[in-house]
């Protein structure tokens, strides 16, 4: 929507965003839900290499920061529109209610007395005239009314939030004790082993005494000197009960250890039977979280927003997002913490700007921040096996083949604990894991894999029913593919593409005959019509129109955008070219890749980009860098394989960067030259 070229001769569909293409899509932006006062400050922002320009991975991390949303716009519109209809409803309701009193109201105004015959009207016992005059006691009465109903409401809300606030804190407290509880365990382990420790070090120490004491009995008695020998007996003793207490004090000590590890371990139980059992609750209710635009999500979306909104005023506060989440979603069994991942959820939703509120539009991106969150503390628990809340050096490098399977790259286990360990203390707590997955894009899931799988499954029964065709399917299929091979050679002098004189002049001509209304201009329609009716192209490949669409849309906007909708988009005689060369390198591609056996229904992965670079060869297409770096450029999402149109699209577009193919005169000057 933003990369639509510029008055500089930059390119629209280039990947690439300058200052004034970003400028001239403030208003877009703002629409999408970013409000942006100063637009050179906001490009600045996004542009973070300040090479002036801004790549897609850029825009993509400050859009996502700003959480801006393309549908935004035309809900807002559709929001406007229901407001004026409802609007005009109410005009046309009133105008009905006072046509239809209007004839009474005259014929009482008629017969009402004016100046200080009034005062005698009214004071004559008449219902009606005494009901159609309000006194200023009722009135009173009402304002007051009205100021005890707004004084309740907000004495509830108090109560609420304050009730919310003390089982916030209950919670939380509970939390803390279950993990000072097992800290404390942990603690009076080691405290017991290294009693344990000394105890049997002394008692060894008793012991070699008392050994020592017997032997220089012995020698005394040996010697025959009774008095040394009564003396060393006596030593013997004291020493040998001594070593006896020392054992007994070690025995003493191994029993508090093993009691400290029994408790310990009961602790440990206790946790992990609460971690299974609020990960099988959420295995449970992640699938409810309805964040897909279907139509149906999209209800269930409104409906649990409708439940969450208390006070009925079409927008949530912090706290009915955190009761909505206990009470309608049911996650209070699911994180010990919910009241702080509600606040950063709810934050997240309400913007920079930090709202006081969200309202239908940022209650999706609550609810899906509000899950992601909650898995990543499920990725945390995962890895936290001491179940400490916090992740040791040994517990990551034990998990690093679970977070591989998430999605993170690491070539350096250990470095990658350091990367994470921000305060170098050989602990990481949930923030820092949370930053880390969040940066790391780490999904329990793993969609890409996912998409792989799926990718995989199809070639292999692309494979299977290529080993299943009969000899004369086969032969069948070998026919059709000589027969458009042939129709390719027929059909390339009908695409004058080149720059030369007998070139130039039919492609003059082939544009008279696409240019239906004789105006100078060709809209889609008519290339469309000319494809179908002049070159016959539909003949040769069954599925046009996205090619046509494509390769019309580069054309038109080449020299910069025209219009926002593509039914308005021209290509003039000079655009006309690049339209036949988009055209043109899409079907050679087809065939050439035909040519190779392969098909359209098969994806393309390294291996068979490294058998396709002879097509890029003979077009002129110079790669820069190794094969694998220049797949990479191709497979953008790194999921190992491409379809063909992707591939397409890249292999043309190098195509036209190499042919040099860009148009140097403005529209302005064409228009100019022509009068």
């Amino acid at each position: 929507e933003m990369d639509k070229g510029d008055a500089k001769g930059k390119s629209a569909g280039d990947r690439q965003v300058t200052k004034e293409e970003f400028k001239r899509a403030v208003p877009k932006v703002e629409a999408w839900g970013k409000r942006v006062p100063d637009a050179d400050k906001a490009f600045s922002e996004i542009d973070t290499d300040g090479k002036g320009t801004v790549s897609f991975p850029e825009f993509c991390d400050w859009a996502n920061k700003h959480h801006l949303d393309i549908e935004k716009a035309d809900e807002k519109a559709d929001e406007e529109q229901a407001a004026k209809d409802a609007a005009m409803e109410q005009d046309v309701a009133a105008s009905k209610a006072e046509a239809s009193s209007a004839p009474a109201s005259r014929g009482l105004d008629f017969g009402q007395p004016s100046g200080a015959n009034a005062d005698t009207v009214a004071a004559q016992p008449n219902g009606d005239s005494a009901a159609a005059q309000p006194t200023t006691d009722s009135a009173s009465s009402d304002k007051a009314a009205d100021k005890a109903a707004e004084d309740n409401s907000a004495a509830e809300k108090a109560a609420a939030e304050k009730a919310a606030e003390e089982k916030a804190a209950e919670e939380k407290a509970a939390a803390d004790k279950a993990a000072e509880e097992k800290a404390a365990a942990d603690a009076l382990v080691e405290k017991e082993a290294e009693e344990l420790r000394k105890a049997e070090e002394e008692a060894v120490a008793a012991q070699k005494i008392a050994e020592a004491a017997q032997r220089k009995q012995a020698e005394a008695e040996a010697a025959g000197d009774a008095e040394a020998s009564k003396k060393a007996a006596e030593e013997a003793e004291r020493a040998q009960a001594n070593a006896d207490r020392e054992a007994a004090e070690a025995d003493a000590a191994k029993a508090d250890l093993e009691e400290a590890k029994k408790s310990d371990e009961e602790k440990a139980a206790e946790l992990r039977e609460e971690v299974a059992r609020r990960k099988a609750l959420w295995a449970e209710l992640r699938p409810k979280f309805p964040l897909d635009r279907t139509k149906e999500s999209t209800k269930k979306r409104l409906d649990i927003f409708a439940q969450f909104d208390k006070d009925g005023k079409e927008t949530l506060s912090e706290d009915e997002c955190l009761q909505g989440s206990r009470n309608v979603l049911g996650l209070e069994g699911v994180v010990a913490d919910l009241p702080t991942l509600n606040k950063r959820s709810f934050a997240a939703a309400a913007g920079p700007e930090a709202k006081p509120s969200v309202n239908k539009d940022e209650f999706r991106m609550y609810l899906s921040h509000l899950r992601n969150t909650i898995e990543i503390r499920e990725m945390f628990n995962d890895v936290d096996s001491s179940d400490d809340g916090k992740v040791t050096r040994e517990e990551f490098l034990r998990a690093a083949p679970k977070l591989k399977e998430w999605g993170l790259v690491m070539k350096d286990d250990n470095a990658s604990f350091d990367a994470l360990d921000k305060d170098g203390k050989g602990l990481v707590d949930f923030d820092e894991f949370a930053a880390f997955a969040m940066k790391n894009d780490l999904d329990m899931e793993k969609e890409e894999i996912v998409a792989l799988e799926a990718a995989r499954k199809h070639a292999a029964e692309q494979e299977a029913k290529k080993a299943n065709m009969s000899d004369e399917q086969l032969a069948k299929q070998k026919a059709d593919k000589e027969k458009r091979k042939s129709m390719w050679e027929s059909i390339k002098p009908r695409l004058p593409r080149q720059k030369n004189k007998d070139e130039n002049e039919a492609r003059n001509n082939l544009f008279k005959e696409f240019d239906l209304a004789k105006n100078g201009v060709i809209s889609f329609d008519e290339c469309k019509s000319g494809c179908y009716n002049i070159l016959h192209l539909d003949d040769f490949y069954d599925n046009l129109s996205p090619i046509m669409r494509r390769s019309f849309y580069h054309a038109a906007t080449a020299r910069g955008p025209q219009s926002d909708e593509f039914e308005k988009l021209t290509i003039e005689r000079v655009e006309f070219r690049i339209f036949l060369v988009f055209i043109y390198d899409y079907l050679d591609l087809f065939v050439q890749f035909e040519e190779r056996e392969f098909t359209l229904d098969d994806r393309i992965d390294e291996k068979m980009f490294t058998e396709c670079v002879p097509i890029l060869t003979s077009w002129g297409i110079t790669l820069n860098g190794t094969i694998a770096e220049n797949f990479d450029a191709v497979d953008e999402y790194d999921v190992g394989s491409v379809d063909f149109d992707t591939f397409a699209d890249w292999a043309v577009a190098q195509h036209m960067k190499a042919q040099n193919v860009k148009i140097t005169m403005s529209r302005a000057k064409l228009n100019f030259g022509k009068s």
